[in-house]
């Protein structure tokens, strides 16, 4: 039974494993292996040891033969096989079959050449610990023999080139996935399963269709036709494919390829197999949609310091984009000066209005941009409402304006999660609800209100207001109330069921920062972690949400290395270091405490690279200083642990 499971399992990567097999049984030959050499290959996964020891059984390039030995002491019987080759019988041991210390033993009669063991080498296949095998036999995978992964690779891509039934184009794409495979992969024994799909191509010597998913790339017909260097349609092939197959496994195909498909291709590639859509199909239906495009919101640039801006948008779906809402925080008052409201394409000065609010705003188009420019301030009529109708799409787009003559700091606590709604009768800040709103939260002075419908809350410059939450109000929809700063009175409401924020996974932080080259903003509400980017707030969870946690509390500590306990605590684990290092390794803390953010957070600047590579430069330095031969000092030893979080194993109390 058992080995029929194992040959099903093995049809699966067969010729993987052949080719590996005919890669030994070939080293083999050509070195002339003799009585007594010993060869052993360790492989992580015991079924791998399986599969091999499957394939050179059955292996048909030489003879096999049964080979057999009872140990004088008694026991069963150990059967395994041997290859024949030239006069020498190759034992194959496998430690699927055998403990350590039989093999240890099988190697040491093959070394001594007596009675049943003369004229045989071993070689042995292990998965585990078999450190006692290390000694008195080579590897495999060692430099200058057949499976070392330089020696590996290069032996896959001189087959791909002398292959007699690829294509020529085929074989274009092989070597472009061993190359992307190459860069991706860690150089070690288990990098050969890494090629396991070009292999497979390799030895069928075609790629069928179902082939290119596994080659990380989209069938494309036209590539049998091309001529020449097919480097830059790989390139875009595997770019595309690799952008699918993220938002298939981890996004919403639905909404994530919304701006990119027409409607009726994205209802295709959703209901049928998108592997198997021809690359260039899917470039002809993106190109389409370009062509029609709507223009799509990008951000929002201001030329005076002097004025905080925030900004987000209705929601994150394409419609929901098409809103901006814009909080101008101008404390002193000063005017004329401009925002650029910027999207991705042209934007014509047909379709551009002013519809609702302040007649000191204008709006006018220039380039990628509407420009708002700011004239005067008027108290009563704090909120704009500016229209643009895309005149190829048919698309709206609404940007909702609120001028306020303050610093931020006054409704800090709402900055990510707001919105602004602009009527003709009834315009107001609408924020997320809370068990109390604070306004200016730096006021020295404390006063505590209870939330009142359509009351108007007055604040003082070193007034702290706190107004509690009145739940008896939760059967409104909506809960309005004013506050009166500087003698401007501000519309404010909230309901209930405020949109909460999406969460956001570690990989889509990492690629935000790096595109738009900006940080992301660390915010904590009890035991709520939120992330701002660009004035859109987002929630995180999970491992993600684990590590933020800790990283702040490394930050925040004075330790160089740390030991992670229960519940996400972190404690100190003390280091020796020298001076030098100790300096280099609080200067790059210091940059993120200072900023109060987190390294998972932080875009790579200029200053951040800096600090980096001198870092990296003074630990270079000290590895420098290392001397042969010579036994290691604490400090020297603990360069290490710097900068590691060690996980404390936990303790079992016995009675």
């Amino acid at each position: 039974m058992r080995k029929k499971v194992i040959a099903e399992m093995h049809n699966t990567s067969s010729q993987l494993y052949k080719y590996v097999s005919n890669l030994i049984i070939g080293y083999f030959k050509s070195q002339k292996i003799q009585p007594g050499d010993r060869f052993n290959l360790y492989l992580e996964d015991k079924e791998n040891i399986e599969f091999l020891y499957e394939s050179l059984e059955h292996t048909s390039t030489v003879t096999i033969q049964p080979f057999s030995y009872t140990h004088p002491e008694g026991g069963e019987a150990y059967t395994t096989c041997c290859l024949l080759i030239g006069d020498t019988k190759v034992i194959i041991a496998s430690s699927t079959f055998a403990s350590e210390d039989y093999f240890t033993m099988l190697r040491n009669k093959v070394a001594d050449q007596n009675d049943l063991f003369e004229g045989t080498a071993i070689l042995i296949l292990f998965s585990g610990k078999l450190d006692s095998l290390l000694g008195g036999s080579s590897s495999l995978i060692k430099e200058g023999m057949p499976l070392h992964y330089s020696r590996f690779k290069n032996q896959i891509e001189y087959d791909i080139e002398n292959s007699a039934t690829l294509k020529k184009y085929e074989k274009q794409i092989l070597k472009s996935v061993l190359d992307r495979k190459t860069k991706s992969v860690v150089e070690d024994n288990n990098s050969i399963f890494d090629y396991e799909q070009v292999i497979n191509s390799l030895q069928k010597g075609t790629i069928d269709l179902k082939d290119y998913r596994f080659l990380g790339l989209f069938p494309q017909e036209e590539l049998g036709s091309k001529h020449g260097d097919l480097s830059k349609d790989l390139t875009s092939n595997f770019s595309l494919y690799e952008k699918f197959e993220n938002i298939f496994l981890n996004g919403n195909p639905a909404s994530d390829l919304e701006q990119d498909l027409p409607s009726t291709a994205l209802t295709r590639i959703i209901k049928e197999d998108w592997h198997d859509f021809d690359y260039s199909e899917i470039v002809k239906w993106m190109d389409k949609e370009k062509e029609k495009a709507p223009p799509v919101f990008q951000n929002i640039e201001g030329d005076n310091l002097l004025q905080t801006i925030w900004y987000n948008t209705d929601g994150d779906s394409a419609s929901k984009k098409r809103n901006v809402n814009i909080i101008v925080f101008n404390p002193p008052l000063e005017l004329p000066f401009k925002i650029n409201v910027k999207y991705d394409q042209f934007i014509k000065k047909e379709g551009l209005s002013i519809k609702l609010g302040s007649k000191n705003i204008s709006a006018t188009n220039s380039g990628f941009s509407v420009v708002l420019e700011f004239k005067e301030f008027d108290a009563q009529n704090l909120f704009t409402l500016i229209e643009y109708k895309d005149s190829e799409t048919d698309k709206k787009y609404v940007i909702k304006i609120l001028h306020l003559p303050f610093k931020p700091d006054i409704i800090s606590q709402f900055e990510g999660n707001f919105q602004l709604n602009i009527q003709k009768s009834n315009s107001y800040l609408q924020i997320k609800e809370s068990s109390s709103l604070v306004f200016n939260p730096d006021g020295e002075i404390p006063i505590t209100e209870l939330l009142s419908l359509n009351k108007t809350f007055q604040i003082k410059e070193d007034n702290k207001l706190i107004i509690n939450n009145d739940y008896s109000l939760a059967q409104e929809d909506l809960i309005h109330f004013k506050i009166e700063l500087f003698d401007v009175i501000i519309p404010i409401a909230f309901k209930t069921d405020f949109e909460a924020p999406k969460p956001i996974s570690g990989l889509d932080v990492w690629k935000e920062k790096r595109v738009n080259c900006l940080d992301f903003k660390y915010k904590k509400e009890g035991n709520i972690i939120k992330l701002l980017f660009k004035n859109n707030e987002k929630t995180v969870s999970g491992e993600f949400r684990n590590n933020l946690i800790q990283e702040e509390q490394i930050i925040n500590s004075e330790g160089y290395s740390w030991l992670l306990g229960n519940e996400n605590s972190i404690s100190i684990n003390d280091l020796e270091l020298s001076d030098d290092m100790k300096l280099a390794f609080n200067k790059l803390k210091a940059y993120y405490k200072t900023k109060e953010t987190q390294p998972s957070l932080v875009y790579l600047n200029e200053e951040l690279k800096q600090i980096a590579l001198e870092y990296v430069s003074c630990f270079i330095m000290q590895l420098e200083q290392l001397e042969e031969n010579k036994p290691l000092t604490y400090k020297q030893k603990n360069l290490l642990w710097l900068g590691v979080v060690k996980v404390e194993k936990p303790v079992n109390l016995t009675t």
